[in-house]
């Protein structure tokens, strides 16, 4: 997230320079990655983890700075002006048909705008945070939503069909033409906002070409919404398409922050794109989100972080994060957690952030204490370590490689049995998509890398785990359990001896591979025969 200094430091009643503000966002948590000296000032780079969507704004990263530091932090003052001659009244409906997904839905008629170049000093705000303007009816909200932290989106009043908003899941495999120019094909479980004819909008992550406003746009439709995090999460993954709406939204937006950024919006359009505001809000709310109560024990507290803290600190601290403590006259604090804090949900949260604000380099430290075990080692491990240190003592070099394999490497398997596979139901790609059934696989894309690098003259090994289902188990008692062992392997390419002066380099062979393996098996008193095996991948 990238900060402009001089838009951040309207939001303080005090003067912080960025070295200090560096200094203690660390300290909450929050990592300023670089502060870059730019034509239109100072920028800070930002970063945040999810669990802290309540800075993601210019708001966000002054409260946080006014919680450390002390001081206040101004909230952004405006005067919404409803159109009196405005003749024309709200004529949208809305109608909300999933309001699980959709608790809220707010939006305003803004008519006879003027869509054009945005001023200076907004292509200003969007260029330091690294946005392209659009035009100033689009800024406006983009611009409102890097202030107050909530997505807001605006549809050409115009190009509704019926005049009709609906939120609601999508037909399978309904299509729509979202703002980037791409055709995207929609499942059951998608959350839109449509009119009459289908889909106008991925709810909560990007708008549609279909109402887009353009520069012959004169009414816009102004909306607020607040859609649950994993309904627009589910979509966003799916589709590959992250935007800074999906993203808040993602990790919990504030529910109770819909008026006050729409009327933001509004006022802003009207300063730079002219208009007039219908008088009234066009509102579904089937859900209303008090604030959280919540019980917090000094006693525990004290007894997490391992200090006897006072009560009048962790006072403070409560009053600092907009908790409103109030003591009860022994042990606990009744606080309420604001409808912008959707990270804090129990107990254990609010000591977490007492602790992120008291410092975590003010805590003693002290060394771990620990207990030898009597427990004696498994037979299986100390053969495990028997057999690595035997190899290693031969001159084998000991590979790690993933237990994850693909259909590449799968064909290299001895293990032909298609029903032994364990495959990942959720993988990250598509050759790590199966549980490995075999070493061999593994061992030759190893000497494949080493080859590729101009590495001929290689001997090494691995143990590990190989996974498969028992199929024979599964003939007795109709089912597949899940089988995991330990399996070694070894693996000679090129050369042997080829660095030594005083042997002949030779090619590696198989008696080579033989003797290796005799030696191992005669260090462990094991006694082997060997036969010759059938397989289309060995000659």
């Amino acid at each position: 997230m990238r900060v402009a200094l001089d838009w951040l430091q309207e939001y303080l009643e005090f003067s912080v320079a960025p070295q200090e503000i560096s200094h203690w966002l660390t300290q909450a948590g929050l990592e300023v990655e670089r502060i870059e000296q730019t034509p239109l000032g100072t920028v800070l780079e930002i970063s945040l983890t999810p669990n802290l969507n309540h800075c993601a704004s210019i708001r966000g990263i002054a409260r946080e700075l006014t919680c450390l530091k002390g001081g206040q932090w101004k909230e952004p003052v405006f005067r919404l002006i409803e159109s009196k001659q405005c003749k024309e009244k709200n004529h949208v409906t809305v109608r909300v048909v999933d309001q699980e997904a959709c608790p809220r839905y707010l939006c305003r008629e803004i008519h006879n705008v003027r869509v054009g170049t945005s001023p200076q000093w907004l292509r200003d705000r969007l260029e330091t945070a690294g946005i392209r303007s659009i035009n100033n009816v689009v800024d406006a909200p983009t611009s409102v939503l890097l202030e107050l932290g909530h997505p807001l989106h605006a549809f050409d009043l115009h190009r509704l069909h019926d005049r009709e908003i609906t939120v609601a899941r999508a037909i399978e495999g309904e299509r729509i033409q979202t703002l980037d120019g791409k055709e995207r094909v929609l499942t059951a479980s998608d959350l839109t906002i449509r009119d009459a004819r289908g889909p106008i909008a991925l709810a909560g992550i990007m708008g549609s070409q279909d109402a887009e406003v353009q520069e012959s746009t004169t009414n816009i439709l102004l909306e607020s919404a607040y859609f649950i995090p994993s309904c627009v999460r589910k979509t966003s993954k799916r589709l590959f398409l992250s935007t800074e709406a999906s993203r808040r939204y993602e990790r919990g937006a504030d529910p109770n922050q819909l008026l006050f950024s729409l009327d933001r919006a509004a006022d802003l359009i009207q300063q730079i794109a002219g208009g007039d505001i219908v008088p009234g809000v066009i509102e579904q709310s089937a859900k209303f989100f008090p604030p959280l109560s919540l019980i917090c024990r000094l006693s525990r507290v004290q007894n997490l972080i391992g200090i006897a803290i006072s009560r009048g600190e962790v006072e403070n601290i409560l009053q600092a994060l907009d908790f409103q403590p109030e003591w009860d006259g022994q042990d606990a604090f009744a606080i309420q957690i604001p409808s912008f804090r959707a990270d804090i949900h129990q107990e254990i949260d609010v000591i977490e952030e007492i602790v992120r604000y008291y410092g975590f380099e003010n805590l003693p430290k002290k060394r771990p204490s620990y207990k030898t075990g009597q427990q004696k080692e498994p037979p299986l491990y100390l053969l495990e370590k028997q057999v690595r240190q035997l190899l290693l003592q031969m001159g084998l070099q000991e590979f790690l490689t993933c237990h994850l394999i693909g259909p590449t490497l799968l064909k290299l398997s001895l293990e032909k049995e298609e029903v032994s596979l364990i495959r990942v139901l959720n993988p990250t790609s598509l050759e790590q998509s199966v549980l490995r059934n075999s070493l061999l696989p593994c061992l030759l894309q190893v000497a494949k890398h080493n080859w590729d690098h101009q590495i001929a003259d290689l001997s090494g090994f691995e143990i590990g785990k190989v996974y498969f289902h028992d199929v024979a188990s599964s003939a007795s008692n109709g089912h597949m359990p899940y089988r995991e062992q330990m399996a070694m392997g070894m693996v000679l390419m090129g050369q042997s001896y080829p660095s030594f002066w005083g042997e002949t380099a030779r090619n590696w062979d198989f008696f080579d591979l033989r003797g290796l393996l005799e030696r191992l098996l005669a260090s462990l008193r094991i006694q082997a025969y060997f036969s010759p095996y059938a397989s289309s991948n060995l000659h």
